[in-house]
């Protein structure tokens, strides 16, 4: 709107100025007719006096006269042209002074239809950023939505498979009695694979933790048992190569001779665990808690045990073959006969540790703390 204004002012001065201009042109043009019929009328008496005076018709008397006219004729054709020219300066002026206002009006409307335009540019803008933000909140409360029902539905499939592990399990238990059975038996046998594929299938790590405390409770996960045909563990040979197992808590569970090939275990909790023969290769178990964990002959050969507690732990005659040892807490640790060939020792603390007969050829020492507390770099 103060741009329509501004713009209706300025039209207004222009035709202000035309018309200003045109009385001053038609004055300029009047003097000059004026001026020119004057200085005409004066040639032709001036003309007219000297025929006259050339043939005697005039007395000196009239003569003086008409010499008094003529003067006063020519000052009057004087004033005129210096009227005339007066007034063709003052149009100079006036002609210049308009274009000069013209010019001004034009730079200020052109500035102002630049700023109207940027204006309207910013405008747009500001109106395609706020369409995008909302495009984008709308796609991400969208992602969002399909996010929490994929884990609502998730949540339902872990329940129904929890509940249905859980019935499958009272019936072998109530009706086959399976703590008395033979670790080889068919019933032995078909309930590992249900308790293997419920942890395999599980996504929720509590779920995961509430099958192994559902064992620990049916004391199906002791290290330990009077009868060694009989059953004592549901995990002792278990096949769980490649399963996601992340922040597990089995502590003093029996893992004897399991299948935990490249199996996801950082966090885990495998304190006082029986884990021999275990297979681990590859397997991760970064920041894993395996305190006075009963690894003996365990392969752990390529696993990442970086950060992992391994304090008090019995690693005698394990294969821990091109192991990431990075940080790992080994203080007090038993490994005799261990075979640490190519394994990463970096920063490990192997302080009051037993590592009679261990081999380390071509194992990598960097700032690693010996037994004897001393600090021992590069390979040995």
């Amino acid at each position: 709107m103060d741009g329509l204004v501004e713009n209706g002012s300025d039209v207004s001065a222009f035709f202000m100025n035309r018309k200003k201009l045109w009385y001053q042109h038609l004055r300029v043009q009047v003097l000059l007719v004026g001026g020119t019929f004057l200085g005409l009328v004066l040639f032709m008496l001036v003309f007219w006096l000297i025929m006259r005076s050339l043939a005697g018709a005039f007395t000196k008397a009239e003569a003086r006269e008409w010499i008094i006219s003529l003067l006063f004729l020519i000052l009057s054709a004087g004033s005129v042209y210096y009227l005339n020219f007066q007034a063709n300066q003052r149009s100079k002026k006036v002609r210049k002074a308009a274009e000069a206002e013209r010019q001004y009006h034009r730079q200020q409307s052109e500035a102002d239809r630049q700023y109207q335009r940027q204006q309207a540019e910013a405008d747009r803008e500001y109106q395609r950023q706020q369409l995008e933000q909302h495009r984008q909140q709308l796609e991400s409360d969208r992602l969002q939505r399909q996010t929490d029902a994929a884990a609502d539905r998730q949540e339902r499939r872990d329940q129904l498979a929890y509940q249905a592990y859980l019935q499958q399990m009272a019936v072998l238990f109530i009706d086959n009695k399976i703590a008395t059975e033979q670790v080889e038996s068919e019933i032995f046998q078909f309930a590992q694979a249900l308790t293997a594929d419920v942890l395999r299938g599980l996504k929720d790590e509590a779920r995961r933790n509430q099958v192994i405390f559902f064992l620990r409770s049916l004391t199906l996960t002791e290290t330990e048992t009077v009868e060694p045909d009989r059953v004592s563990s549901l995990l002792r040979g278990i096949h769980l190569d490649r399963a996601e197992l992340r922040n597990l808590q089995a502590p003093y569970a029996n893992f004897t001779h399991a299948h935990l090939i490249r199996a996801n275990l950082r966090g885990a909790i495998f304190t006082g665990a029986n884990l021999q023969g275990a297979y681990l290769e590859k397997a991760d178990l970064t920041g894993a808690y395996l305190e006075r964990a009963y690894l003996y002959g365990a392969h752990l050969n390529g696993a990442y045990l970086e950060g992992a507690y391994l304090v008090g732990a019995n690693l005698v005659e394990a294969n821990l073959r091109a192991a990431k040892l990075i940080g790992a807490h080994l203080e007090g640790a038993s490994l005799e006969g261990a075979n640490l060939e190519g394994a990463d020792l970096t920063n490990a603390n192997f302080r009051g540790a037993n590592l009679n007969g261990a081999f380390f050829e071509n194992a990598l020492f960097r700032n690693t703390t010996m037994p004897d507390g001393r600090l021992q770099d590069g390979d040995r």
